[in-house]
């Protein structure tokens, strides 16, 4: 039997619980009447079964719709990797994105444990312009976050990447990165990135995307922490494999 998409689980489920609810309240309202009003309640409940019947048709259709306009009207894919897609994050990724934020990416970027949750709020608001999902081409499962920064006076864009925990060690990151710095440099831009010294997993996904480590520069955190940031910059195409 197919999956459903993550990203219809949640209103299945509110639709789910409202039809429900919806069904008690009939069955609490026909009890209450008593043993006397049992014939006329048997009617009603008919009457009543149907309306739930409308209901429930109406907001499976509803919510269809939504999804289906949703589906329409996603932003086009950014750029194609070997294994990936880069795609706008849309209000619907919200809480796919937010379970590849785990505790080793809280601590790698230093960010406050509320960041999931933050996350989907800024995505349901479309406040996620600089950053872009990394969908698996084959299952359209995001499996992490990729972001570009550019300053244009100097014609660069800082690369960001994390991957979630499911995923890690598989070659999205080498994949996502790719892509990510063909992309920057296709509008003209050069691409960096930072990363902590004790990141190798992301080095060695940066040197397999072409990446070459040009030095160390301080990097200061939000939080006010500084750190020897190792400097990365991308010369050349990336290998696919």
């Amino acid at each position: 039997m197919p999956s459903i998409p993550r990203a219809y689980r949640a209103p299945l489920r509110m639709t789910a619980l409202t039809v429900a609810l919806m069904a008690l309240t009939l069955v609490v309202h026909h009890r209450a009447g008593g043993p006397s009003q049992a014939a006329a309640g048997l009617g009603r409940a008919e009457d009543d079964l149907t309306v739930v019947a409308a209901i429930t048709t109406a907001l499976v259709a509803a919510l269809t719709a939504v999804r289906w306009i949703d589906t329409v009207h996603r932003p086009p894919s950014l750029i194609n990797g070997e294994r990936v897609v880069l795609r706008p994050i849309g209000r619907w990724d919200g809480p796919e994105v937010a379970r590849t934020i785990d505790q080793v990416v809280l601590d790698e970027n230093r960010w406050p444990p509320d960041s999931a949750e933050r996350m989907k709020r800024l995505a349901r608001r479309g406040a996620l312009s600089n950053d872009a999902a990394i969908f698996d081409a084959s299952t359209d499962d995001i499996v992490g976050v990729v972001s570009l920064i550019f300053d244009d006076p100097r014609r660069t864009a800082t690369l960001g990447i994390w991957i979630g925990p499911d995923h890690r060690g598989s070659g999205y990151g080498s994949d996502a990165i790719g892509a990510a710095a063909r992309l920057a440099h296709g509008l003209g831009y050069g691409t960096t990135a930072l990363t902590s010294p004790t990141n190798a997993a992301v080095h060695r996904a940066l040197e397999r995307a072409g990446f070459v480590r040009t030095g160390t520069v301080e990097h200061v955190f939000a939080t006010g922490e500084a750190i020897d940031a190792i400097r990365f910059e991308h010369r050349g195409t990336a290998d696919p494999g």
